[in-house]
């Protein structure tokens, strides 16, 4: 129990102070296996689980790639496909065969040892891809190129490296072991595919039908989707991994059921299932996997990341319509995690079963790529992204929704404070004139499902509701929650006329913006009387103080700007004005003396 415990503690806080203090949650993640595992000897999951670990560790890796493919965007997805398909097909052979080459003259391992180590280290994975994405945030088609490529790669790889370790335990010759990798595949790809498209139709029909209630369905849809691993996994062993990636792929497409509660259902699964391997990974090491670990291992590592990658990337991406700087950074991402991981772990236990003596150095060397790729792409790759001008430490810019001449002032102080400022509103009078004052616009409807298709929302990170609608700034703000998170969605105060103003839950509205009494009515009237607003330099000379004397107890505070950074006003919590920053308020100006 205490065991337990602290897995899903200590996951969860990496994954919490990951974010506060802006790291990826992988290395945190790996730290705390560590640090309950081999240093604390609080964890130790071979003990915990025994013989159960090899398959706990595969129904994880199965429910995040089902979680991974079902939140794919595929309209982003299209622009992107031929390079996608290019990376789990040419770069996971490129990738497998320079690997191989690499273990044998660097590691001088003799070849069947040589190709069971390129084929395990051409996985990546959405359990470390997803955490390292969900920290940068990357622009432009390198997300989706990106998270495609894990999660089609994780299922491929993985299978490739079960029927390599085959047809080494079996010691086949090159021929044979070539014949048996053929007839896995055809046999994983079409058992795969069928039993997946089999249950993503069976949901569909249970859902559009009715025959599951609401609050079941999220539970249905896990153990039908377990379900059909497992049974992938008897007919072909890894077979299982491509099966719940088609399910959740078919499932993502299809447009006769909604899965959104299940995406965000699955979300939270994943995360929770993400964090407890992790630290599992870590944990069950011990001093016999740092055993052969020495110059040649951590050269082997040097050429997978200088050398193999971009070299697997440039072959995928050629005549693709990726640019110079996104082949680039796709090329310094590529980290290598559970079921890598997992893999070496179980082939390296069972190849010593088989009286291999060589079988630790696979383990050694595995977890020099696992740890080592890590930290490398956890710490380089949003430092190469920034670089590039592909992702931003934290995306300052506001997008506005209503356009109206008082919203469009409010841009207009943000614009000229230095943030990227997206007005959007229905109506086209409206759009136009937003136009012509030189802002980016969206016309249409913020809850169609073509705004995240259509909407450039690079340095985008907050959404203000500035609509004389209630109803549709809550649910502009439940809309762009799950992007820009809770914390940076706002809106008006509804209406003191609203039924139930005061009653509308959390979970179902934004934040509050400027006072409890900031309401539409109120601002438009206090703009329609002259009101303006004004950015105005706080000093140890002019603080606070001085600028209430100034303008008064009626001037209401909207915005921070500190430097580059933004921080929005709102009803619940109002930052400390400090002297350096510059105060955006709503004043009405002092007569002139």
């Amino acid at each position: 129990m205490l065991q337990l415990g602290v897995i899903v503690a200590a996951g969860i806080a990496a994954q919490w102070l990951a974010w506060r203090i802006r790291l990826p949650a992988i290395v945190l993640l790996l730290v705390a296996g560590f640090v309950v595992g081999p240093l604390g000897d609080v964890v130790a999951p071979d003990a915990l689980l025994g013989p159960s670990l090899p398959a706990v560790v595969s129904l994880g890796v199965g429910l995040v790639l089902f979680e991974g493919s079902l939140g794919l965007d595929l309209r982003q997805l299209q622009a992107a496909r031929r390079v996608i398909l290019l990376l789990v097909t040419v770069g996971v052979l490129v990738t497998w065969a320079a690997a191989t080459g690499a273990a044998s003259v660097v590691l001088d391992l003799r070849p069947g040892l040589a190709l069971l180590v390129g084929a395990i280290v051409v996985v990546t994975g959405p359990t470390v891809i997803g955490p390292l994405l969900a920290h940068i945030r990357p622009t432009g088609a390198v997300g989706p190129v990106l998270r495609g490529e894990g999660i089609l790669g994780d299922a491929i790889g993985a299978t490739l490296a079960v029927l390599v370790f085959e047809a080494v335990l079996a010691q086949e010759s090159p021929g044979a072991a070539t014949g048996t990798v053929a007839r896995g595949v055809l046999v994983t790809v079409g058992a795969g595919t069928a039993l997946g498209l089999l249950a993503a139709g069976l949901l569909v029909v249970l859902l559009r039908q009715f025959l599951v209630p609401d609050f079941l369905q999220s539970a249905v849809t896990i153990a039908v989707v377990l379900g059909a691993f497992t049974i992938a996994n008897e007919i072909q062993e890894e077979a299982g991994l491509l099966t719940v990636t088609v399910t959740g792929i078919a499932l993502a497409t299809q447009r006769w059921v909604s899965v959104r509660h299940i995406v965000e259902f699955s979300e939270s699964v994943g995360i929770l299932v993400v964090s407890g391997l992790f630290i599992v990974l870590s944990a069950r090491l011990d001093s016999s996997d740092l055993e052969g670990i020495g110059v040649r291992a951590l050269l082997f590592l040097v050429v997978l990341v200088i050398a193999i990658r971009p070299l697997a990337v440039g072959l995928a991406s050629l005549g693709s319509k990726l640019g110079r700087r996104e082949r680039l950074f796709v090329a310094t991402v590529a980290p290598r995690g559970i079921v890598a991981a997992a893999t070496a772990s179980i082939f390296g236990l069972r190849l010593a079963e088989a009286g291999d003596t060589e079988a630790q150095r696979v383990t050694s060397v595995i977890f020099v790529v696992v740890v080592g790729t890590i930290l490398v792409y956890g710490f380089g790759a949003p430092w190469v992204a920034r670089r590039l001008g592909l992702a931003e430490r934290s995306p300052q810019g506001v997008l506005i929704v209503g356009a109206h001449p008082w919203a469009r002032k409010v841009a207009r102080t943000l614009a000229d404070a230095g943030f990227r400022v997206v007005l959007a509103d229905t109506q086209w009078s409206q759009v136009t004139a937003a136009r012509l004052d030189g802002f980016t616009t969206f016309y249409g409807s913020v809850l169609s499902a073509r705004v995240f298709e259509e909407l450039d929302l690079a340095g985008i990170g907050r959404l203000l509701a500035l609509t004389a609608n209630d109803e549709l700034n809550a649910l502009a703000a439940q809309r762009f929650a799950p992007l820009f998170g809770s914390e940076h969605v706002y809106q008006l105060p509804p209406s003191r006329a609203t039924p139930g103003r005061d009653d509308l839950p959390a979970h179902l509205r934004g934040r509050f913006l400027f006072a409890p009494d900031a309401t539409y009515e109120t601002l438009s009237g206090r703009f329609s009387a002259g009101t303006t607003v004004k950015s105005t330099n706080i000093t140890d000379q002019f603080e606070m103080t001085s600028f209430r004397a100034r303008y008064g107890e009626e001037a209401l505070p909207l915005f921070l700007v500190n430097d580059d950074r933004l921080s929005v006003v709102a009803a619940d919590r109002t930052p400390e004005v400090r002297a350096g920053q510059r105060l955006v308020a709503l004043v009405d100006e002092p007569p002139e003396v």
